[in-house]
């Protein structure tokens, strides 16, 4: 029952949803109103008079059920009660098992309750040398590096899922396993939380401890801060059901110290934890636990068997005259139950696959109510299969084309013997083949010959070449694929659509684990665990600090990553390239790749960013003709190291893009993650670069031999001698043959080219002089015509003293005179004099502010009258 869910009858034909929510909402906040709709007789749909009500605390429910019931709602009074949790389909199913039983007691029970010993999984005694760590991340890089560990100490690391980020370090030997611990014991600190560790040995299993009668709502943080303070807390699980994020009810601890848990047993059993009242004991092996359980099964069946020995002994004796009448008629019975069981056994050879799928469905759903039943079905399918595998008939083949059929494989099969079944082995989650199957023959000389057969060699497979023949007519392309290798004719065996299958005897369960546990360790080849680094956990400080909107986009990339790593086997977790989510809008190209750059910078790492490219929408452009940002971009590094120092400092981070231009990216938190890439793109992409640079190696290789033919194919003068090339010169080489052939040519005509040099030196020292006064005039100010007149009357009056001039006055002689004239009169009348041959003369000195003489200043009289 959902105590936030309440039920409402009574309403009105004409109720609508916002109906419900005003008169609802008043209480406390509402999740969602749902109308149970009909139709009327117009087809048109309206309330059929019952809704239900979803608030967001159980406490606003029970508010609303005491203070709404009663009460009218558009004139009518309506009925508010807890809604009712709908029946699955397999409860109904038991309901109606349950009512169609009747008392009966069944004489096969004796069948069932054989004495068959507990299939129990049985583990390597090899001895692994590993460490329990927490708050660390799976990554065998990362750790390396942080712990300044070389590359070989760590053999492998594993994720302990449902924990507080306690990872699972593998090491090859006990002397890598010290410096491990060595540099654990530091005390070194990851993203503000201490590392706590363990090794892994007998010692700390037995200081496990499990609780049980958990709330639902006690997570793995809450359970971390309320046991850390008994001890040193390495481990904390949570167990969830598989598929969902919902927990199981129970939880285990693992302490470093035995003292530790001992004293949490002591303290705090029987407390209560979410109003739950809660056990706590030292958790058991699993092994050990299935052999306590199997033995109280075991107990309660001879019971059960006593009870049924005595019950039976009382009515030997009334049933005997009875059983001597009818012995006659149980004889002829006998006869057709052997036949009739005769049939069954062949039906259930062809059935059993499909029975222990629908087992293993069963035991998922029963739960722990259910396991000694569980049990039961285990005991007799390995019964069994341990028939079927001695009896030497069923075969198990494998290097299945992915295409073959059921039917075909029949068929290859069926020239050895009569089968009985023959069946293709799935993938349980993509449920396609897997290139294996079962073939089960009804005698053994069939199924030795078959296996015989795979000895031979042949020459070549006729099934393929008609395969080939009917995809020539489809396409050529898919007639490529199925071509036959040369390496495959020479494997020798059964052939089958271009394959050389592998048969064998099939084998039990035991022996089919034991050979999976001598392969080589499951690697994982998608990089997988790259996609948890950076992953937020709705409880903790930074997953509170997200809204909805941050939850839905990161809810939804982990789906999409999910369904392309389990459909599409092309696709995998990049180690390299990161995938950046929520991006403002504002972010170009180049922004992006500085930000990525200045933060490999701060962090010293000598990384290449190979590209950094932000997805724009060409449709939507903005006000410049650009297109807009669709909000994700994507970047790669050269190495994994610099992609995950970047994946560290752009995720959850809403400060690195902020700009005050666009207010909104304040509060955009980006979201960063290993990008996962299509092996084909990159394939493709790969073979592009590889052949451009093919491209240019072979042009260079063409320019040089071209070079060798040009200097080999020179040509020849009269007497048979290679002419030479003509180099080519520069424009600085032209200029000076110009020159010397400008030489020669006046040389040749009779002319001094020395004295004519002179000529042209004293001409340019001239110009130059030139050049130098105009400077020198252009510093002094200049004055107007009518200043010019003003300032020579002023002066005049000045050499009269004060008497005015008249005509017939002349002025002295005198060198005086001129020295007191202002310099602007004595550079107006030298700028209106004629160039005369006493130029350089007049100049060096005016240059040196020399007296003119005094036929200069007889001359410029004519300047004061």
């Amino acid at each position: 029952m959902n105590n936030k869910q309440i039920f409402v009858k009574g309403l009105t034909p004409d109720t609508t949803n916002e109906d419900l929510e005003n008169f609802f909402s008043d209480i406390g906040p509402l999740k969602r109103c749902f109308i149970v709709s009909k139709q009327n007789e117009k087809n048109e749909k309206v309330c059929s008079g019952i809704a239900y009500v979803w608030y967001a605390l159980a406490e606003h429910a029970e508010k609303a059920i005491k203070e709404k019931n009663n009460k009218q709602l558009k004139s009518k009074i309506i009925h508010v009660s807890v809604a009712k949790e709908k029946l699955s389909s397999k409860d109904k199913k038991k309901d109606k098992d349950s009512s169609n039983q009747t008392t009966t007691t069944d004489n096969t029970t004796d069948n069932t309750t054989s004495t068959s010993e507990p299939i129990l999984k049985q583990y390597n005694s090899k001895k692994e040398y590993a460490v329990i760590a927490n708050n660390l991340v799976a990554d065998k890089v990362f750790v390396s590096n942080f712990l300044s560990l070389r590359k070989d100490t760590i053999k492998a690391i594993y994720s302990i899922p449902h924990s507080n980020d306690a990872i699972r370090i593998v090491c090859n030997n006990e002397e890598n396993l010290k410096q491990v611990v060595t540099k654990l014991s530091k005390g070194k600190e990851n993203n503000g939380k201490t590392i706590l560790y363990a090794v892994e040995n007998d010692n700390l299993k037995s200081n496990e401890l499990i609780i049980r009668n958990l709330s639902f709502n006690a997570n793995v943080q809450f359970l971390v801060e309320k046991f850390s303070k008994y001890g040193q807390l390495v481990l904390v699980k949570v167990p969830t059901k598989p598929g969902t994020n919902t927990p199981r009810g129970f939880a285990f601890l693992t302490f470093k110290d035995k003292d530790s848990s001992s004293k949490v047993i002591e303290e705090c059993n029987g407390e209560k934890i979410h109003s739950r009242q809660i056990v706590i004991d030292w958790s058991l092996k699993q092994n050990d636990y299935q052999q306590l359980q199997f033995d109280k099964q075991q107990q309660q069946k001879q019971q059960q068997k006593e009870d049924d020995e005595n019950k039976d002994d009382e009515d030997e004796e009334e049933n005997q005259d009875e059983e001597e009448e009818n012995d006659e008629e149980n004889d002829d019975e006998k006869e057709d139950d052997d036949e009739d069981e005769e049939m069954k056994e062949e039906t259930d050879d062809e059935e059993g696959e499909e029975e222990e799928e629908e087992e293993g469905e069963e035991e998922g759903e029963e739960g722990e109510e259910n396991k000694p039943d569980i049990k039961k079905k285990m005991a007799i399918d390995h019964t069994r299969n341990k028939k079927e595998v001695e009896e030497l008939k069923t075969l198990f083949i494998r290097n299945l084309a992915f295409d073959t059929k059921e039917e075909d494989l029949g068929a290859k099969f069926e020239q050895f013997g009569k089968l009985v079944f023959c069946r293709l082995v799935l993938d349980k989650i993509t449920q396609k083949p897997t290139g294996k199957a079962f073939v089960k023959y009804y005698e053994q000389e069939d199924a030795r010959r078959a296996v015989e057969a795979c000895s031979s060699a042949p020459l070549y497979d006729l099934s393929l070449e008609e395969k080939i023949n009917k995809n020539k007519k489809d396409s050529k392309k898919e007639s490529k694929k199925n071509t036959l290798s040369v390496s495959s004719l020479l494997q020798g065996g059964v052939m089958m659509d271009g394959r050389c299958l592998v048969v064998c005897f099939a084998v039990d369960h035991q022996q089919a684990t034991s050979f999976k546990e001598k392969k080589v360790e499951n690697v994982d080849r998608k990089n997988r665990h790259l996609l948890n680094i950076g992953k937020i956990l709705q409880n903790s400080e930074e997953g509170k600090a997200l809204d909805e909107k941050d939850w839905a986009l990161r809810n939804q990339a982990d789906r999409e990553n999910q369904t392309k790593l389990k459909i599409n086997p092309n696709y995998y977790v990049s180690p390299t390239r990161l995938c950046l989510r929520n991006l403002p809008i504002h972010v170009t190209d180049s922004t992006l790749k500085n930000s990525v750059m200045k933060i490999l910078k701060e962090s010293n790492i000598k990384d290449r960013v190979l590209f950094a490219k932000v997805v724009c929408d060409n449709e939507r452009v903005n006000s410049e003709g650009k297109a807009k940002s669709k909000g994700f971009a994507f970047i790669e590094c050269s190495t994994h190291q610099g992609a995950l120092e970047i994946l560290y400092k752009t995720n959850n981070n809403s400060k690195l893009f902020y700009s005050q231009s666009n207010p909104k990216s304040k509060d955009q938190r980006v979201f960063t993650q290993f990008a996962v890439e299509d092996a084909r793109a990159v394939k493709k992409q790969n073979e592009y670069l590889e052949k451009q640079s093919k491209k240019q190696q072979q042009q260079k290789i063409e320019r040089s031999i071209l070079k060798k033919q040009h200097k080999e194919q020179q040509p020849l003068d009269e007497n048979g001698k290679p002419i030479p090339i003509e180099k080519k010169i520069s424009r600085g080489q032209k200029q000076r043959q110009k020159k010397r052939d400008q030489r020669s040519k006046l040389e040749s005509q009779g002319v001094d080219v020395d004295a004519l040099n002179q000529q042209k030196q004293l001409y340019n020292e001239k110009k130059k002089l030139q050049k130098d006064l105009r400077e020198i005039n252009s510093k002094k100010p200049r004055i107007t015509q009518q200043q010019q007149e003003k300032l020579i009357k002023q002066h005049k009056q000045k050499l009269i003293n004060g008497k005015p001039i008249h005509t017939s006055t002349t002025v002295p002689k005198d060198k005086t005179v001129l020295l007191n004239r202002p310099q602007n009169i004595i550079d107006a009348a030298n700028k209106r004099k004629q160039p005369t041959e006493e130029f350089d003369l007049l100049a060096k000195n005016y240059l040196k502010n020399k007296i003119i003489t005094d036929e200069r200043a007889q001359k410029k009289r004519k300047w004061f009258h």
